[in-house]
């Protein structure tokens, strides 16, 4: 009588094809507890909200143009990221909540208002719900997987055009709620620019076109970065947890303290 295999707690292709979407039981990190779901969640948002102060700071400071798109297609491209590696689509508005958090270093710093990150603050609200009510309708498409004759787990070609397209229906939907939730919770001189007829159209047309572009190239970049990450990362937090907690913790801390570095230069 043949004896069943011992599950070493992967899952084949055609085991995560037929899983749920998005849910608890998803990918290579189902044994992981509410601790590291959190963990995981507390690194992607300081790694954006790094991103937002140190290189969005350095971008606005050199002149260049677009920050607003780069920045918020690499936020995409991180969220994209917690997505292929961990499946849990909640986690995309809590990513969002810490690169907020981040920001708003500036109110113990430079001893500044809450209010004066209004908007870039409410921004990043806005990308992460957008992102994950867009998830919410695409997700089976996206998530759903074909084994190659290798049996390895392969992405179809039309998942990365659903990728794309939701990164920049996400990205587009985003400027069109920022601009209207801006002009009333902070109107800057910016969004007060557009305060006159179809002036909701013109920013998303203007602005909101290059959020699109930004996001649709790098929300499927980082979706597949996560996917490749997912079952190494998955087997280090197993084989050292302790150095796979510490090196979490490592990289949060350098995230903070250079974005407060950053933000106490000028940024």
């Amino acid at each position: 009588m043949r004896r069943k295999p011992v599950e070493d707690g992967t899952m084949t292709s055609d085991t995560r094809a037929r899983a749920r979407p998005f849910g608890p039981s998803i990918g290579a990190f189902t044994a992981m507890r509410p601790l590291d779901i959190v963990l995981a969640v507390v690194l992607l948002g300081s790694v954006w909200g790094m991103v937002e102060v140190v290189l969005g700071g350095a971008i606005k400071q050199a002149g260049l143009p677009h920050r607003v798109a780069i920045v918020t297609g690499l936020g995409m491209g991180i969220m994209g990221v917690g997505l292929g590696a961990f499946r849990r689509l909640y986690m995309l508005p809590l990513i969002a909540v810490v690169a907020v958090c981040v920001k708003q270093l500036v109110v113990p710093i430079l001893h500044l208002p809450f209010l004066c990150k209004a908007n870039s603050c409410l921004a990043l609200l806005i990308e992460g719900g957008a992102l994950a009510g867009m998830l919410a309708i695409a997700g089976p498409r996206l998530t759903r997987r074909e084994a190659s004759p290798d049996g390895a787990g392969g992405v179809r070609r039309g998942q990365w055009i659903t990728a794309a397209a939701v990164g920049g229906c996400a990205a587009l939907i985003a400027s069109g709620a920022f601009h209207a939730a801006g002009m009333r919770v902070a109107p800057c001189d910016h969004l007060l620019s557009y305060n006159r007829a179809l002036g909701l159209l013109t920013y998303m047309a203007t602005r909101g076109s290059f959020w699109a572009v930004s996001s649709a190239v790098l929300f499927p970049l980082g979706y597949l970065l996560g996917l490749r990450l997912e079952d190494s990362v998955a087997v280090a937090h197993r084989s050292r947890p302790a150095l796979y907690y510490l090196a979490t913790a490592l990289c949060v801390a350098a995230c903070w303290g250079a974005s407060a570095l950053a933000i106490s230069a000028g940024l």
